[in-house]
Order: C-alpha cells, then sequence, then structure tokens
C-alpha cells in the first residue's frame, strides 16, 4: 500500500503545497488563507481523495470493513463535490476565498475545518467515524445548496452495509445509501426505483421498504435478500459482492436554459465494497532428517582352548579387525573359561583398525609325592569398543500458517536440506477468524522427493510440494471469486 500520509494534501497535515505556493497555517489561523483559489482548493479535495480512495480498498482488502467502507464513502462524497464545484467555478477557478463574498467563502471553511480529520479515520473509533463523516456531509450540503448552478441534480456519494452501521448503531438498517437530493419535496418525496444483484440473481426492492430522505435511502431487505448476500457478515459466512442500481426522482430542467421543471431521474449505481475473502492455511509437515554419527559399538574374539600340563606352560594370541570407518578402537584382554592353572597372563594392544591380544598360562605344580591332577585350561578373549559412523534418522513436525486471498498464490516454507525428506503434508483451510475447517488436503510424497501436485479434497485449493516449499493457489471453484 502506497504511502497515503503523503498525499492527504491540506486537509491531514500542517503544510500544504498547492502549484508553487506552501501554506503552513498557525494553531490559531483559518482552516482557508485569502490568498487561496477555488481551484487549489478543489485539487486539494481530489488529492484526498484518491488518497482516502486507496486507503479505503486496501483496509476492506486486510479485513477492516468498517474503516475501509467509512473512507470509501467519505472519497466517494468528494468525488461527487468535485465534479460539482468544476461545473459551478469553470470560469472562476482562480479566484481567491478574499476576493468571494464573505457568506460563500464561510461554506467553504466549514467544509475544510470538517475534513481535517480525515486523514486520520483508521485510527479513529467508530464513534469518531461517523462524527467525521456526518459533519463533512453537512458542511457539503450546505456548500452544495450555495453554489452557484442553477440544475441542483441528486448526487450519490456512497454505500453502507449492516456490519459498518452496527459498529455505532444498536439498531442498523440494512442498507444505507449516502448522498445528495436522493429524494424531492416537489415530487411528493418519490422514493427511488432500485434492484439489487447478486450471485447472477436480481431482486426488485419494494420502495415501501425504504426510507428515503434527502441525504440518505435505508432499505430493509426481505430476509431471502439477507440470506442471499450474508449481510451479517460473519467470518464464517462473509458478505458477498454485491451491486445496487436504480435511479432517483426530481425536478429539474430539461435543457440549461429551461425555464420548466419537469420529473427527471438520476441513476443509481453502487457496488458493496465487501472485500475478497481471507483463507487462513495451516500447514502441517512430518519429514526425516538423515544424519551420519559416530555410534558406539562392542566387539570379541575368544581364541580356541588351550590345554596344559601340571608345570607346563603355554601361549596363544588373537587379533580383531575392525571395519573400515572406525575410529577410537579400545581393546582388552582376558583368559576366559579357565581351569587347573596356577597362573595367567594376557596382553591387547591397538593399531589403527587391528586389535591384538596375546597371552599365556601355566599349569598346576606337583604334588610331595610327585602327583599332578593335570587338566590345566583356559581361553584368550579379546574384546573392546569402536565408534563407528551410521546413519540416524530424527522425526521432524513442522507447523505454519498465512493467510491467502483468492486469486493469489502464497509460498509456506517447510524443512529442507540434503538430508531431509519430506513424508506427509496435510493443510487445513478456514476463513479468516473462523474455527470451522474449509477446505483440505493430504499429500504422500514421494520418496524421489519430486514434484508432486495435488487438489484440495472439495477442489477449491491446488497444492503444489517443492523441495522446501509449498504452493498454494485457488482454483476456479472457490465460491468467494470476485
Amino acid at each position: 500500500m502506497r504511502n497515503r500520509k503523503a498525499n492527504l494534501a491540506y486537509f491531514s497535515g500542517l503544510i500544504v503545497i498547492f502549484g508553487c505556493g506552501v501554506f503552513v497555517p498557525s494553531a490559531h489561523a483559518q482552516a482557508l488563507p485569502a490568498t487561496m483559489t477555488v481551484g487549489a482548493f478543489i485539487q486539494g479535495l481530489q488529492s484526498l481523495e484518491k488518497s482516502l480512495e486507496d486507503s479505503g480498498h486496501s483496509l476492506i482488502e486486510q479485513g477492516n470493513a468498517v474503516v475501509g467502507q467509512q473512507q470509501l464513502l467519505l472519497a466517494g462524497t468528494l468525488q461527487a463535490t468535485v465534479v460539482q464545484l468544476q461545473k459551478a467555478y469553470s470560469s472562476s477557478m482562480k479566484e481567491t476565498f478574499g476576493q468571494m463574498d464573505k457568506a460563500q467563502s464561510n461554506l467553504f471553511e466549514n467544509v475544510a475545518v470538517s475534513l481535517k480529520s480525515a486523514g486520520n479515520l483508521e485510527h479513529s473509533t467508530s464513534t469518531d467515524i461517523l462524527r467525521i463523516e456526518n459533519s463533512t456531509q453537512d458542511s457539503i450540503h450546505a456548500l452544495l445548496d450555495r453554489i452557484p448552478l442553477t440544475d441542483k441534480s441528486p448526487l450519490y456519494f456512497g454505500i453502507e452495509t449492516r456490519d459498518v452501521l452496527q459498529s455505532f448503531n444498536a439498531h442498523p438498517d440494512d442498507i444505507v445509501i449516502r448522498g445528495y437530493h436522493l429524494v424531492d419535496d416537489r415530487l411528493n418525496r418519490k422514493p427511488p426505483e432500485l434492484v439489487l444483484m447478486v450471485s447472477g440473481k436480481t431482486y426488485k426492492i419494494d420502495p415501501k421498504t425504504e426510507s428515503a430522505q434527502f441525504n440518505r435511502v435505508a432499505i430493509a431487505l426481505p430476509e431471502e435478500v439477507k440470506r442471499a448476500i450474508r449481510l451479517d457478515n460473519k467470518s464464517c459466512e462473509p458478505m458477498k459482492l454485491f451491486h445496487i442500481s436504480g435511479k432517483v426522482f426530481y425536478e429539474g430542467p430539461w435543457f440549461r436554459f429551461d425555464p420548466t421543471l419537469h420529473e427527471m431521474s438520476f441513476p443509481i449505481d453502487a457496488d458493496a465494497e465487501v472485500g475478497s475473502s481471507l483463507y487462513e492455511i495451516t500447514s502441517e509437515v512430518k519429514a526425516v532428517e538423515t544424519t551420519i554419527q559416530p555410534v558406539g559399538a562392542t566387539f570379541a574374539n575368544t581364541s580356541g582352548q588351550l590345554n596344559v600340563g601340571c608345570e607346563q606352560s603355554s601361549s596363544t594370541g588373537v587379533n580383531w579387525n575392525a571395519p573400515d570407518g572406525a575410529s577410537q578402537l579400545n581393546a582388552t584382554a582376558v583368559w576366559v573359561e579357565t581351569s587347573n592353572l596356577k597362573s595367567q597372563s594376557a596382553t591387547a594392544l591397538t593399531s589403527g583398525l587391528v586389535a591384538t591380544a596375546s597371552g599365556s598360562i601355566t599349569g598346576l605344580d606337583k604334588g610331595f609325592m610327585g602327583n599332578c591332577s593335570g587338566g590345566g585350561h583356559g581361553k584368550l578373549q579379546l574384546s573392546g569398543t569402536y565408534m563407528l559412523p551410521q546413519a540416524v534418522q530424527k522425526d521432524i513436525a513442522d507447523s505454519k500458517k498465512t493467510v491467502i486471498q483468492p486469486g493469489s498464490a502464497v509460498h509456506m516454507s517447510m524443512p529442507s536440506g540434503s538430508q531431509i525428506q519430506t513424508k506427509h503434508v496435510h493443510l487445513v483451510m478456514s476463513r479468516l477468524a473462523c474455527t470451522q475447517q474449509f477446505d483440505s488436503v493430504d499429500i504422500d510424497v514421494p520418496e524421489d522427493q519430486r514434484i508432486v501436485q495435488s487438489n484440495s479434497e472439495k477442489g477449491f485449493f491446488e497444492v503444489t510440494i517443492h523441495p522446501g516449499q509449498i504452493e498454494v493457489t485457488n482454483t476456479k471453484m472457490l465460491p468467494d471469486l470476485p
């Protein structure tokens, strides 16, 4: 969104740049200097209108319908006012307010004062917004009543819907059309003829359900239409885009210099600015990370049985070769399964990937009479530990959230790397701020990690799994496409 504050021109800041002139009002200065021209004033209105319009559209797309609609309504008010002022003062754009009739210049002054707060609507409360809007429209109505135009034809400013109105009204109307000269007392306040269009259907609005006033037309909709446009604009059932068209009636001349007044009509074409439906996407990714880590292992190697007689000694050796890649080789040597031995010794050595043990045993001594029980024996055992690199797998669970707008695409990152293998992706889609599940998708990712694509369960979204990334777009089946 572009920098709105730089475009609010005169009305929202302290410095005004009109052409080559710069005006810095003091705290007690009037809103309009005597040297300002009508043309410069209109340029200021146009600048503010453009800024409010851009800001209003942006806020509605972000889900802030209350402030967004009010900014668009004020922008529409200024747009219609600019058109009328350009007609009325087409030949006197260079006239200054110092040269103008005091009563008329005061009307311009009132408009400028009302608009001083318009640049900060985004940070205002609903009550503040209503006050600013009403004050601005009152001052503009007074100005339009006095501008030098003989044909005071109706003007359309904008539309308000119930979800916005209820933010500052305990008993809101369903729809309110704002404007100027929307009914004419000379025609016995003939009500407007209006139709509402939504989702390809057209509904004629019964004039009996309209409450028409000079500056507003309040409409009470039948239940069928309320349901069709989801007027309550709930999180799980957002309002649908709808259009109101028709005409309002007034007395005016058919031609510019026609002195006779006739029943005339003015077209109304209003689009409800409800913004795009926003969806929250939650991703649940299951993956496996494989790393090579040194893992401890043991070994043991035992010689065959070594036999010795009385007072007889014998020795043997045993070795063991560690597998390639092994490290931290440690070894010990002991005699096991021994019997009838006088003594034993064992030594272990390691060199590179080889462990070696050597040892000897000696049989029992002969007795006093020279007899010997014999049968001495034992086995030399070489054992130890070493470290060996092995593939170790660790489960990874990753979760993220993002928001998608219809007609756009979003990308969600997921664990990636040469040692990470994605196994499964589960996505849940729900309307923003709504706890009900709207759609979902489950994707098993192939072992080779190739790109895989799938539509969601209801077919509203298309999901593509890339290495390290999830791409989500909507399909043409999405019910909330503009």
